[in-house]
Parts: structure tokens; sequence; C-alpha cells
């Protein structure tokens, strides 16, 4: 009792006052102090009690010793126990052997473990659960896999714990099939709803890839605790679902359910490009109250967090306030120089981990490698590469190779890179061939880079990477018959291209665009901006580099560089209405890449983009701060009260409920909005605020119904339903706007539904005919 209530002093108080002791007096101190972590006291005892010569140790005293053995420093312990049980003649006592082939397996003495098994005359569903289990967790998967088969064919019935253990071995395995198998087999016994088996079962498919089913599981789950959350947390994160991860998360703290740091950890891991950094700020912040910034992995994933996000200066921050630092840590900051190209910074830091005394891993001499590469110091990295095994016994993997060969293909040397790869102690993986590939593409030798590919067709023929790099090798030397074989080729092996997207984060929001996207609502003004901006800088002489303009094959088969294409990466003074009084013209702008997936039967909500309707002719005219001035017919040093004025009668002259028959009246209207938009240093929600407030006091105003319901209401990222729940009180023009359609008659539940639906009130911005029609319903 004292033991167990942690009062040890009270325990050995007691055992040591007893006149009379006997073998289970002994057994019960030992595995107190055994319990509470004190295994030298322990084992000191346990020789007390053999030295003593009156009490004669049993079996439950070696199998209490072997519990305690857990790690490579206690093999000897182990090794030694088992003699006493030779000695002892408790051999052939199962629960003694159970008990020798855990330890073994605990301290990592795994041939040991083996021979115990192999030599056990009897054997339950713990001996086969021990050794199934110890061969799993020590990553010998395929052997425990095959020890189930053994022992499904014998009389022993497998228990929770050994089917934990197979869906262990699946999960490093990554043997989907076989997990499919273990999962049904759970079905049939009705044991899949345990809260361990269910946590297992969502690692297994999230480390096989299978997400859905993952989620599945997650989703029937009866209790969610803090590991099935961040099971599911990592699940996402790992398999590239990064935005459904943080969304989970942001739910589960709305939700109020307790975080630990094991799940800010995980979902800390899912940031990077495309994320926005203003979340992970208020993570941190969370962090801070929660006072976990003392967890060594939640500041290790805050360091990747803000370099993988671009701010490197936080990342450094939070590295050096970290009290204390493991290697990952380390590896960390390494990687964070090296992805912003601070290449000496980078060894910089290496030199210094080593003077901490930190052994470097396989990971750090990656992130080393890739600086090197990054900076062109290729001795250097050859010498790194030499010292990982040589100095710190680490042998180099595919990934080390792969940056070997993109360090030598950078800096131009590709003979080098491919008598490299030919000399490789393995084959080459499909990084390595994918490396030597880019080095070609950057340096356009398409007969090295006709050679990479070939192997990638092999390695990877489902990948589209060697198709579209090749094309682009072949497009940059004007060989326009040989690329528009590789994209036939292509196209007959059914593979696809991923969609690239450049994004930017603005005022906590981030804007995602793809090749020649014209959805935002405010592309053409970024268009404009870009026209702008390239005509400027041809004047002043630029020529781009057509080496590395990518292109593509439009609808009609004719090829179209993608720089025409493009939408400026993000133009962060066109999105955020924050214009430059001074120099409307002068905009900050800047770009990065993500990768846009979606899990199926995934139901959180996305972020989305307003999609306005189609628009031909004139409507695809981008605008630049000189025609927007023309559109307003004002000067460019007009006041700010000139431009209102000019906006307002422009809104008068090309209303189309005032011009009905004006073919051109929606198109005008628009380009007069965006002209004030670009000019006025305001975003249409704030135009909509200052100019707008009533319609009946300025009857210009209703133009605004135009695109205010086009923006807030008709499919445009309005989270409202206000127009859905009322589909047939209104109309929708040519242009994409909702009209109310009601007069009054038969259709006045609905109208007055969509009212009551519409918490921003942007339904009241109708017309002034209409909007009598609306208040009268309200009247009733």
């Amino acid at each position: 009792m004292y033991s167990k209530c942690g009062e040890l002093s009270n325990a050995v108080k007691l055992f040591d006052h007893m006149s009379v002791k006997d073998t289970i007096s002994w057994n019960t101190i030992i595995s107190g102090i055994l319990r509470n972590g004190e295994f030298d006291t322990g084992l000191g005892l346990f020789k007390r009690m053999c030295e003593s010569g009156f009490y004669q140790f049993d079996k439950a005293t070696l199998t209490t010793i072997l519990s305690a053995c857990d790690g490579p420093e206690f093999c000897y312990v182990s090794k030694m126990i088992h003699g006493l049980v030779i000695l002892s003649g408790y051999l052939h006592e199962i629960n003694v052997g159970n008990a020798m082939i855990t330890s073994y397996f605990k301290c990592g003495c795994f041939s040991s473990g083996r021979q115990v098994f192999n030599e056990m005359l009897e054997r339950n569903v713990i001996t086969w659960t021990a050794v199934i289990s110890g061969l799993a967790q020590n990553e010998f998967y395929e052997e425990s896999l095959k020890h189930f088969v053994e022992m499904r064919c014998g009389s022993v019935d497998p228990n929770s714990l050994t089917y934990l253990s197979l869906l262990m071995a699946c999960s490093g395995l990554q043997a989907l099939k076989e997990g499919h198998q273990i999962h049904g087999i759970l079905l049939k016994l009705g044991i899949q709803s345990d809260f361990c088996i269910e946590s297992a079962l969502m690692d297994m498919y999230s480390k096989c890839g299978s997400v859905e089913d993952a989620w599945k599981i997650f989703e029937s789950a009866a209790h969610l605790d803090e590991v099935t959350l961040t099971v599911i947390l990592v699940g996402f994160a790992q398999n590239g679902f990064e935005e459904e991860a943080i969304q989970i998360f942001v739910k589960i703290v709305q939700a109020g359910i307790e975080v630990d740091p094991e799940m800010v950890s995980a979902v800390l891991g899912a940031f990077g490009v495309g994320t926005s950094m203003a979340l992970g700020k208020q993570i941190h912040s969370f962090v801070i109250k929660k006072s976990f910034s003392n967890n060594t992995f939640v500041s290790n994933g805050l360091i990747n967090m803000y370099s993988k996000c671009g701010d490197l200066k936080d990342s450094i921050q939070v590295f050096s306030q970290m009290p204390q630092r493991n290697s990952v840590s380390w590896n960390s900051l390494i990687a964070a120089f090296a992805r912003h190209g601070d290449g000496s910074k980078a060894l910089q830091m290496y030199e210094e981990m080593r003077l901490e005394g930190i052994q470097p891993t396989d990971v750090t001499f990656l992130s080393l490698l890739h600086a090197c590469s990054h900076v062109g110091l290729v001795e250097r990295g050859m010498e790194l590469l030499e010292s990982m095994a040589k100095d710190h016994e680490l042998s180099p993997r595919s990934e080390h190779y792969s940056c070997v060969v993109d360090m030598l293909g950078r800096a131009g040397l590709l003979n080098e890179a491919k008598k490299y790869i030919e000399g490789l102690p393995e084959n080459p993986g499909i990084d390595v061939w994918q490396a030597l590939l880019g080095a070609c593409s950057i340096h356009g030798d398409s007969e090295m880079g006709k050679y990479a590919a070939d192997q990638l067709f092999l390695a990877a023929p489902e990948s589209p990477a060697p198709y579209v790099l090749l094309a682009n090798i072949y497009s940059s030397e004007r060989r326009w018959k040989d690329r528009a074989r590789t994209i036939k080729r292509m196209k007959e092996m059914g593979v696809p291209k991923e969609t690239g997207l450049s994004w930017i984060e603005i005022e906590k929001k981030v804007h995602s665009f793809v090749v020649g996207d014209r959805m935002h609502p405010q592309a053409e003004n970024i268009y404009g901006v870009l026209a702008e901006l390239f005509r400027h800088l041809t004047d002043e002489g630029y020529v781009p580099d057509k080496r590395f303009i990518l292109y593509y094959l439009d609808q009609d088969g004719k090829e179209q560089p993608l720089l025409e294409l493009a939408p400026h990466r993000a133009v962060r003074g066109m999105i955020g209405g924050r214009i430059d009084g001074n120099n409307p013209c002068s905009l900050l702008y800047g770009f990065g890449y993500a990768g846009g997936k979606t899990v199926p039967g995934f139901h959180l909500p996305k972020r989305s983009f307003n999609k306005g309707a189609e628009r031909t002719g004139e409507e695809y005219a981008t605008l630049s701060c000189i025609s927007a001035y023309a559109v307003l017919g004002v000067d460019p040093d007009c006041s700010a009260a000139e431009l209102k004025a000019a906006f307002r009668d422009k809104v008068k002259q090309f209303h189309p409920d005032v011009n009905r028959d004006g073919a051109d009246s929606d198109t005008m209207i628009r380009r007069v909005i965006q002209a004030y938009e670009m000019l006025s240093n305001q975003s249409r929600s704030e135009i909509i605020e200052s100019e707008c407030l009533d319609p009946f006091e300025k009857p210009e105003c209703e133009a605004f119904d135009l695109f205010v319901n086009e923006v807030l209401c008709v499919g445009q990222g309005c989270p409202y339903s206000c127009v859905t729940r009322a589909p047939h009180a209104f109309t929708y023009a040519s242009t994409g706007t909702a009209r109310l359609s009601s007069q009054g008659h038969g259709e006045d539940y609905q109208v007055h539904l969509a009212v009551g639906q519409c918490p921003r009130s942007c339904i009241y911005y109708v017309t002034p005919s209409q909007r009598i029609i609306l208040e009268e319903l309200l009247d009733r």
C-alpha cells in the first residue's frame, strides 16, 4: 500500500522493522522500489536477499526485476537474471520466459529474445504477443507479421495487444493490404471500437497514405481523446492535407477540448508554404499562454513553422530562448538557414552544434548538403558527405545522394554528377534522377536531360516531372517537334500534371492563384498592375531570360509563355487595398508556390475565392493607373474630392437601371468601380461603407447592387445562404448578379425568409422600388 501510494520511505521503514520476513515481503519492497524508478536500489535489495541465505527468491522475484529492464544499458542485467533462471530451474516456467522475451527486446538484445522464444516448450498468447510486439517495436516488421501467421496456424488466439502490435508493423511497412486484412479481422471480432485499436487503425491508415480511411474511423469514433486527435492531426499533416489539419486544430480549440503539447507539435508540423503565418503566430501565443514553451518538441515545431512561412528572424529567436535543445532543435535551425539561402550561417551553426556536444544526425547532413548546393560550395559539401560516414558512422540515404547530384548539377558539373550517380553503392532513387534532370533544365542540356528523363520514366512512369522538365528544356532550345513529342507521350501515358499555385498572405488571409487565373475578384486590377510593371521594366531595357520562361500548349495547340498568363504572384496593394497615396502604382508584391489537394469526404470549410461570371471582350482589358484616370475622366493631379465627384457622376451615367438600353452599361459600371477602387486607396467593402450608407439619400448607390450581391451573395465566398434559401425569389442577370423578382405576390414568404437569413444586410442593397417591397413585407 505504501509503495503504490508513493510513500517509499514509510514502506522501507515498515520493511526494516518487520521481525519476520518471507519471500513475499522481499518481492513487495523490491517491486515497489523498482516501480518508482529506483533501479539501483531495487537491484541492491535483491542482492541482499540472495546474500542473506535465509530467503529464496522465486519466479515472481525474477519477473519483477526483468520487467524493470528497459533500455540497452540493462542488457547485462537481463543476461544475469537469465543465468539465475537456468540455475534455479525456472527455465520452463512460461511466465518467466515471457518476461525474458519482453526484457531482451526492450534492451535491444534481439537474438537472445528470439532464442528464448524458440526454446520455449509451451507458449501462450502473452508469449506470442511479446515476440510480435518486440519485433515490431524494433522495426523487424516483416518478421513480426510472419510470427502472427504462425500464431494463427496454432491453437492460440491473439488478443487486442497482439493486434495493436500488428498494426504498428503494418504502419512501419506501409502495408495497406495487410492493414485492411487485420481491420477485417477486428471487425469480425467486434473489437474495432476499442479506444487504443481505433487510434492504431487511424495511425496505420495515415502512414499508409489512406487518409480517407483514417478520417472515416475518426468520424465514427464514440469518444475522442488527446491521442486520437493527435493521430489524425499528424495523419493529415504528413499526407499533404496541411490546411485540413490546421482547421481541425482550430475547431478543437474553439470546442474547448483540452489541448496538450503533442497536439500543438503536430499542428505546427502542418505549417509550410501556402499556410497563414498569422495563424501560426496565434498558435505561438497559445503556446505561451499554456506554458508549453519549455516543451522541446513544441519549440522545434515553432522554429520550423516560422522558417517555412518565411520568417527566419523569429525562428532564430525561438531557438535562442529554448532552455533545452536537442539534435532536432539544431537540425531545425540549420535547415532554416539552408532554406533561406544562407549557407555560410548554416555551416556556422553546425560548428556551434558540435562545440555544444550535440551529435549530428543524417538529417543534419541533409540540410548542410542542401545549403552547400544553393551557395555553390561543392568541395565543402563533398567533405561533409565523407565526414558523415567516416567520422559519425552514418550511412547516406537516397536523399543525401540527390542533394549531392543537385549540388554538382547547379554548379554546372553535369558530367561529374552523372559519374557520381554511376558510382553509387545502390540503385539511384527517383529523387536522384529528378535532381539531375532539374540541373539539366537549369543549364539547358537536352542530351543529358534526355538521359535523366529516360531513367526517370522507368523509375516513376506516373510522375509528370520528367515530361514537364524535358519539354521545357526543348522549349528553351526552340526544339518544338521534340517538345511536342514529349507532351504527346505524356498524354498517351495518361499522366496528369498537378496544378501549381502561387500565393500570398495579406491581412491574415491567404490568396492563391493558378496560371492564367481570372477568378479572383480583383484579377483585372492585378493584371493591370503586372502590365504596367512589365512596361516599366522593358522601358528600362530589361530583356527576359527565356531559359527560365516555361511554356505550355494552349487549347489551340499554340505555344504560349507562362509569363504572359501568370497573375503577378499576388500583388499586395491591389488585394489589401493599401496603395501608397503618393504613388498609387507603387505596389508591394511577393510570391511562393503550393500544391492543392482535397480529402475525399472531408467537409470542413475550405478557403475559396470569389468566382465572378464569365466575361469576354472589353472586360478582359486590364486597367493601369493611367487608364483608370481616363475611365473616370479626371487628371492625375486631381484632389480626393474631385475624384469622388467624378466617380459618382460616372455611376449615375452608366448605371444599368438608368441606362436600360445601354448595351455596355454593366461593363462600364464595373470599369468605373475598378478605377475608383484603384485610385481611391479603398477596397470594395470600404467603398460600400463610405459611399452607400443609405440608398434613399444617395440614389447613386443603386449601382452597388451590381457587385454587392455579386461579391457577398451569389456563390462568391459569402458564408450565408440568404440567396440559396429563397432561390425562386430572385432572378440572375447575365452579369451574374442577383435581383429580387418578387413584386409582393406569391413570393412574399421566400423574400421574407431571404431577408431574415442575411446577417450582413447586403440584401438591402437593391433598387429603391425593390427596397419598398421589402419594407412592406417586413412591416407585415
